[in-house]
């Protein structure tokens, strides 16, 4: 476990893999977290399932503790940590003071910035359960209606974001006012 004590953190980056992370006292100062937590790999010899399940635990009893953020910055992979958490509505913090929510890339190539308002009518707008974005010389909004997951695509690379995780993110969040999606750079070997 690692054990922080710091009242007047005013920003707090994490990245690694499972870490039960205590925070000894409330961290009102906190402007931004940053946050890429990854499943671990190296060992075969360990359940992925568990591995999932006490990543999940680990960062829910992590996020729990910042709940006064005002920014929180994402990775990418923290996606995929974020989707395996059931009942993610039930058990997540709500964030009072949170106005900016950011998925980040490590190589980025492009962000996106929408309104929270944008967001939210864009999910509310009939059964829409995709959201495209294609960046071309004309910001395009395309909705599409077939999974539920929003999906953004900046022209070869595409962001996936499950709705109930957007969803989570926006209605704990009752003060923000701009999610920012980064798209990495596509290598030329992908394309």
């Amino acid at each position: 476990m690692i054990k922080v004590n710091a009242p007047r953190l005013g920003s707090f980056k994490f990245q690694g893999h499972i870490a039960k992370v205590n925070f000894k006292e409330d961290l009102l100062c906190l402007d931004e977290v940053w946050i890429d937590l990854r499943y671990p790999t190296a060992c075969a010899l360990v359940d992925v399932s568990e591995r999932r399940r006490r990543t999940s635990e680990s960062f829910m009893s992590m996020l729990g503790q910042l709940c006064d953020v005002k920014s929180l910055v994402l990775s990418l992979n923290m996606i995929e940590v974020l989707s395996a958490i059931p009942y993610l509505r039930e058990y997540g913090p709500t964030f009072e003071n949170l106005r900016y929510i950011k998925f980040t890339a490590e190589d980025k190539h492009t962000e996106l910035r929408l309104s929270i308002n944008s967001v939210i009518h864009l999910l509310k707008c009939g059964a829409s359960q995709v959201l495209v974005l294609d960046v071309s010389k004309e910001q395009q909004l395309l909705i599409n209606m077939k999974c539920s997951k929003m999906k953004l695509m900046c022209k070869d690379v595409a962001v996936t974001i499950p709705v109930h995780v957007l969803s989570y993110l926006l209605e704990s969040s009752p003060s923000a006012e701009l999610l920012i999606v980064e798209f990495p750079k596509v290598s030329l070997d992908k394309m």
